[in-house]
């Protein structure tokens, strides 16, 4: 359930946060190698400073198990 007056890349980077550490109990590290990605790259899309790419999105999504509109706040 989202919040109305949050915005979507707050939304982001917390489902994003929730799925790594709850869901998964992951590193970013360890999100990072899943993912293909640099752990820079976790770090500032969680902080919220830097937005994914569609194909970033995807592979997060992959690497956690979760769908894309989870992340984004659809579900």
């Amino acid at each position: 359930m989202t919040i109305e007056h949050e915005k979507p890349s707050d939304i982001f980077r917390e489902r994003l946060r929730a799925a790594r550490e709850s869901l998964r109990q992951m590193s970013q590290a360890a999100l990072a190698k899943d993912s293909g990605l640099p752990p820079s790259s976790i770090a500032h899309f969680e902080a919220g400073t830097r937005k994914p790419s569609f194909d970033s999105l995807r592979k997060l999504a992959n690497a956690l198990s979760v769908t894309t509109d989870f992340l984004l706040g659809r579900t």
